[in-house]
């Protein structure tokens, strides 16, 4: 596997393991009839699962079953169905009694079913990956929404209608075609999770400022060249990406958000870390990945509760002394830079358990890394690292440390990754 695409994949689990917790969310992929608030499907809603007030066994995984309940059925999860396309959806539309309904990767749907509009006690409702082309402005009757998934589809805008949302917890429109976001969206109040990635937003609108109750917003792979003023006033914000977009800095309404936990920043523009990092004290994870970053500053010695740290493909050639500081660090990922020294720093981090450096330019491993009292796994691959140094790291390392070594340092080096195919001299 690519290993940046490993990296990626990695990250994206955690931040969504983190948002999962912090959401109440949970996973449940059993197959039978479901129990109060289990929902979800292997290609359903099982990557988070929501909670919802069904008595147990009436949330149901197919058709028949739930006509024949009819008047018990609460919930219908059709992510598990074999033939989802053929499901005759003008039997769904008779549940009138429906919470939850999950109508997800069906193929050619095309239009928003007309026949939703009888389903007024929705609270959850997924139609992603449905071939939509557009919301109608009736979705606005389904009042009692919480949840609302239409990632996937072919969007190009959302209704204003959507503002009317009073009850929405969870909104997700990635992977769309989205140029904008309406200006009802402030709305939202109660708002949580806001998922607009991978779609070709330009701009946000300043009524954006307004969802003071969200606490996770994906705003990554849009065209977004800068965050409005009004974004300063989400003082919920835990989670943010905004990585993939054409900005060269982190954005001051980021900088001076001391409540942000996870914050994923980078794209070919992003060229600077700015020194206000350091006021983000309450900061866990921070990644910077595919960017044009030449340098961390010292400053990051202010993010005392950071407990992650990734630095991915950007052209960085120092870690500054200051990541010394960092005493709270559990996971460290450095791999594809120009960095030719790791500072021997590492002395008393006492949490740091995970520490991978892999396509470097590292000529030596420090002391202090290889010493760390509580260290689980090590993974090294950098071409100027051999199998003599290769040798010196495992007589350093205790024997419960799990460690990967990854030749890069000439004709042994893995499929993909030649020793002098990331950075010329």
């Amino acid at each position: 596997m690519n290993f940046t695409k490993k990296v990626r994949d990695i990250l994206t689990i955690l931040v969504a393991s983190v948002l999962m917790a912090g959401l109440g969310f949970f996973i449940n992929n059993t197959t039978g009839p479901k129990q109060s608030g289990q929902l979800g499907g292997p290609d359903g809603l099982s990557e988070f699962g929501v909670e919802i007030s069904c008595p147990p066994g009436t949330i149901f995984v197919d058709l028949p079953t739930a006509i024949i309940n009819r008047e018990s059925a609460c919930g219908l999860d059709l992510g598990l169905a074999k033939d989802r396309a053929n499901i005759p959806l003008d039997e769904v539309w008779t549940l009138s009694e429906l919470r939850f309904l999950n109508i997800s990767s069906r193929s050619m749907l095309g239009e928003f079913p007309e026949g939703l509009r009888n389903l007024k006690h929705l609270e959850v409702l997924s139609v992603s990956y449905s071939d939509l082309t557009r919301l109608p402005t009736w979705i606005g009757e389904l009042e009692n929404l919480k949840y609302l998934m239409v990632d996937g589809n072919f969007l190009t805008e959302l209704p204003s209608e959507i503002g009317d949302f009073q009850d929405l917890v969870i909104l997700r429109a990635s992977s769309n075609n989205l140029v904008g976001l309406p200006e009802s969206i402030g709305g939202l109040e109660q708002l949580k999770e806001l998922d607009v990635s991978n779609n070709k937003l330009e701009s946000l609108p300043e009524t954006i400022g307004k969802l003071d109750s969200a606490s996770t917003v994906f705003l990554h792979a849009n065209q977004l060249g800068a965050l409005p003023d009004s974004f300063s006033n989400l003082h919920s914000l835990e989670n943010l990406r905004i990585d993939g977009n054409p900005m060269n800095t982190i954005p001051p309404v980021v900088t001076q958000n001391a409540k942000i936990k996870t914050l994923v920043v980078g794209g070919n523009e992003f060229v600077s870390i700015p020194k206000e990092i350091g006021d983000m004290r309450n900061l866990e994870s921070f990644a910077i990945i595919n960017s044009g970053t030449e340098f961390i500053p010292d400053e990051i010695r202010g993010l005392s509760s950071l407990k992650s740290f990734t630095l991915d493909e950007a052209p960085v050639k120092t870690l500054p002394s200051s990541i010394g500081e960092l005493k709270n660090l559990e996971v460290i990922s450095v791999s594809t830079t120009e960095i030719e020294t790791i500072p021997d720093v590492f002395s008393g981090f006492n949490n740091l358990r995970r520490v991978t450096l892999f396509n470097n330019r590292i000529g030596n491993v420090p002391e202090s890394l290889l010493s760390l009292p509580h260290l689980e796994y090590l993974e090294i691959g950098d071409r100027y690292l051999d199998q003599d140094d290769k040798v010196f790291i495992e007589s350093r390392l205790s024997d419960s440390v799990l460690f990967s070594w990854v030749d890069l340092s000439g004709e042994n080096a893995p499929l993909g990754v030649s020793p002098d195919s990331s950075h010329q001299d």
